[in-house]
């Protein structure tokens, strides 16, 4: 299904746009992927007080292709429909929602569910599919992989902050995209306490939606507090095995100082909340 062309299929709500992009494929999945050309940055935060964020170290990236949007619910919605795939919060029997006072283990919480386990209305196709684990999204990947023979998988942190940081266009902002994180993210002083649409704020300068707020986002590596000590310069995947993936970006319940770029958070791979989903990259097989 590949072909050597100069071509990046980018999938918007309502029809497809086709723009010149180097190195690209035609017959990509309708995920919206925006091509970011490899480079080099400083990842993390030496003033931040959170330690995990040190020391500031740089990193060189190959290039890769990224969704400009979360994962839908139309679209985890597509795989699902398409696979016999039964999500953690379906064996687990639950999820963690949020009841606008407190979280809450809520035993009918799955990928079809909002923010507070509600059944989801379907004006709400376009929201960010949230329930889902780490390996819910392992799984995703690899069902969008075979469908169309790609390589395609979750980003390695290191290349999500490099993508939130605007790549090797680097913009110079607080939060991905802007300074003002009301023009760029769904956060706890705007969203209601839910998830918005994919595509209802401001891109930052790659064209990436929702990278400062809306959901946070899982990343391929197992975590580990003193990484950036020993991370490697060229293309890092994270510590060996642990007990906790990484999980980025900030989300419809966080404060702004939770959504800047290089805040890190961890979580079990096999559990699930109303505040994280998932985007993908994809590499040419």
């Amino acid at each position: 299904m590949r072909k050597a062309l100069l071509l990046v299929c980018v999938a918007l709500v309502g029809g497809i746009n086709v723009q010149a992009q180097p190195e690209a494929m035609t017959d990509l999945p309708p995920l919206g992927f925006i091509y970011v050309e490899g480079g080099s940055f400083k990842m993390g935060d030496d003033i931040s007080t959170a330690p995990d964020e040190k020391p500031v170290h740089e990193v060189t990236l190959s290039p890769f292709y990224m969704s400009n949007t979360e994962v839908t619910v139309a679209q985890f919605r597509e795989f699902m429909g398409n696979t016999s795939y039964k999500t953690d919060a379906e064996k687990n029997g639950y999820s963690w929602a949020y009841t606008g006072k407190r979280w809450v283990e809520y035993n009918f919480a799955n990928w079809e569910r909002d923010v507070a386990g509600r059944k989801r209305c379907p004006h709400e196709d376009n929201h960010p599919v949230v329930h889902v684990s780490y390996n819910d999204a392992v799984a995703y990947c690899k069902w969008v992989s075979s469908k169309y023979d790609v390589n395609c998988r979750l980003p390695t942190e290191a290349e999500w902050e490099y993508a939130a940081k605007g790549g090797n266009k680097h913009q110079n902002t607080k939060f991905s995209g802007s300074d003002s994180l009301e023009n760029v993210g769904w956060f706890i002083e705007n969203s209601g306490d839910t998830t918005h649409p994919a595509l209802s704020k401001m891109p930052n300068i790659l064209g990436l939606y929702g990278m400062a707020g809306n959901v946070r986002e899982w990343c391929y590596d197992w975590y580990a507090a003193d990484y950036y000590k020993c991370s490697p310069p060229k293309d890092p995947m994270g510590p060996g095995k642990r007990a906790e993936r990484v999980v980025r970006g900030g989300s419809w319940g966080h404060y702004p100082i939770g959504c800047r770029c290089t805040n890190r958070y961890v979580c079990p791979p096999n559990v699930s909340y109303a505040n994280i989903g998932f985007r993908v990259v994809m590499t040419v097989k």
